[in-house]
């Protein structure tokens, strides 16, 4: 019967001791752990499309968002907690001008309401009070109170949607990227560069470039879902390679960096950026950082017949004698 007693305060005391540890869990860092992760938003003002990805810092001690929308406006906000007043708190900066500040100081781990005030990268302005609610695990609803200069009062929504693990955030440009493209730069250099997907389900793809210094590259590019980039290495003859690594995507536009080193031992870096004029144009722009020198390139696709066609010009002919002594047999 002791033993019995022994074992039943002893489950007693896990029992209570585990609920007295999730009591420990403050609300607002539940709050930023439903938060943490990746998400698209849109704003209802101007319809305004972007992705945030929010991640817990300093040990569980603060939250960082980095945003970034559909026209390449970046923007970092970082939340930390107030104890002596029991407050959230909220600072935000962006490229575009914008700004916001947050005092929240009733929160749970499914919402935070308070005051805010800022501008959005449209140039709208807003003050006034702010509600954040998590609808359920992958859906975040946040309303702006926004009064305007005669007195009037009305809404800002921004609707957050978690992006499901492994899902790229934008639409992979591996439709208009694959196929036979000639390129013609500014330097006087020009190159020919097949993509093709290696499968049907492959989520990356195979480039196949010809330089018209005679040098050939095998390139693979592929996404990076944690970084948001995608990300393009090649590699030729003697050593030669280059890499390229694209950390603003979008649909039609895409920036980052390149690095090329060629087999006489010469090495460039600097910035790239790629512009989809059409399905059969892209523009690209690439700055040297060692000089600020730039190369354009103009960049055309080729349809596949006429590759095709330009192949078989290019065979080196059959000697007439070989082709008389085969009609011979």
């Amino acid at each position: 019967m002791k033993r019995k007693s022994q074992v039943l305060l002893l489950l007693m005391s896990l029992v209570c001791g585990s609920a007295f540890a999730e009591e420990q869990v403050a609300p607002h860092v539940a709050f930023w752990t439903s938060l943490a992760g990746r998400w698209t938003y849109e704003i209802s003002s101007d319809g305004t499309k972007g992705k945030v990805t929010w991640q817990m810092q300093a040990r569980g001690s603060a939250l960082m968002g980095r945003f970034q929308d559909d026209q390449g406006n970046v923007s970092v906000e970082l939340a930390g907690w107030r104890p002596d007043n029991k407050t959230l708190v909220v600072n935000g900066v962006g490229t575009a001008g914008n700004h916001w500040t947050l005092a929240l100081d009733k929160v749970t781990p499914v919402s935070a309401e308070g005051t805010t005030e800022g501008v959005l990268p449209s140039g709208l302005g807003f003050k006034g009070a702010f509600t954040g609610k998590l609808t359920n695990n992958d859906l975040y609803t946040v309303t702006l109170e926004r009064t305007s200069e005669d007195g009037e009062t009305s809404d800002i929504t921004i609707v957050f949607k978690r992006v499901k693990s492994g899902a790229a955030v934008i639409d992979i440009p591996w439709k208009w990227l694959i196929g036979y493209w000639k390129i013609e730069r500014s330097d006087g250099t020009s190159a020919e560069v097949h993509w093709s997907k290696p499968r049907a389900n492959a989520d990356y793809l195979i480039g196949k470039w010809e330089n018209s210094d005679g040098t050939k590259f095998s390139e693979i590019v592929g996404w990076r879902p944690d970084q948001q980039a995608l990300v393009a290495n090649a590699f030729g003859a003697r050593g030669g390679y280059f890499s390229v690594f694209l950390n603003n995507v979008r649909p039609n536009q895409m920036s980052g960096r390149i690095r090329r080193f060629k087999s006489d031992g010469t090495q460039t870096s600097g910035t790239i950026e790629i512009n989809r004029v059409n399905e059969d144009l892209v523009k690209t722009r690439i700055v040297d950082e060692s000089d600020g020198s730039v190369v354009t390139e103009t960049v055309t696709r080729v349809p596949a017949t006429s590759h095709d066609g330009e192949r078989r010009r290019r065979l080196p002919g059959i000697p007439q004698r070989l082709r008389n002594l085969l009609r011979r047999r």
